[in-house]
Parts: structure tokens; sequence; C-alpha cells
């Protein structure tokens, strides 16, 4: 079963998402940056779904993605970018980023899990844990 981690500062949004998703794969659930970094040290997720503005923290969700795209180990992991930030062009900018997808807030559930479903369709994110 693959696995998704989701760094969500916003309660709702985050249990939300991690209902929608926990039938169909193993998923973990960060508030801040912190907790994200533990995660992230301990396991190796197929798919990471960062918040870009995580509030007071150590770290944005750029940042984070800057992190694990330093570490080999996340070489086939795939990055979902989730912002309240929705101006044009900002789904280029994400994506030039590295993020391999980007929704704007209010996020549309069904649009997220749909994106979520067909990357993990991809056997090329493997990855070891």
């Amino acid at each position: 079963m693959k696995s998704i981690l989701i760094v969500e500062d916003e309660a709702i949004s985050a249990i939300l998402l991690r209902k929608l998703l926990e039938k169909d794969f193993e998923v973990d659930v960060a508030q801040n940056a912190d907790e994200c970094l533990a995660f992230g040290q301990s396991n190796v997720y197929n798919i990471c779904i960062l918040d870009i503005n995580l509030g007071k923290g150590s770290k944005d969700g750029k940042q984070l993605l800057a992190h694990f795209k330093a570490d080999p180990k996340y070489n086939k992991s795939k990055f979902i970018a989730i912002t309240a930030y929705a101006l044009p062009g900002d789904k280029a900018k994400y994506v030039q980023m590295g993020f391999d997808q980007y929704f704007s807030k209010p996020i549309v559930f069904e649009e997220v899990i749909s994106c979520i479903k067909e990357l993990a369709e991809d056997d090329s994110i493997e990855v070891d844990n």
C-alpha cells in the first residue's frame, strides 16, 4: 500500500484529507514542519501533500519541499502543494519549484483525491521503507 504524508496546519482540512485517503493509503498527518521532519526521518512517503503556509514554525511548505528534494531517498516521491496563494501564475511557480501538482484553497477535495489516486498509479513512485 502506498503511503502519504499530509502536512497541514488546519485541523479540519487535515482530518478530511486523512478520512478520504486512509481506505486506500497509509496516511500520516503532521500539523507543523517539526512533525513533518520527524515523520520524514523515520519513513519514506510515496506522496507528500505540503501546505505552503504552516503559520508559526521553523519551515514552510517550500522549505520542506527543498529538504525532501535534497534527500536521495525521496527522489521517487511526488509532492503536492496546497496553498491559499491563488494568483495567476502561482501554479506555474510552484511546479517550477519542484511540486508535481498544485491546489489553491479552498480546495475541492474530489479534485485532490482524484489527483492523488492518479499519481499513486505511477509505479515509478515505489519507495523503500
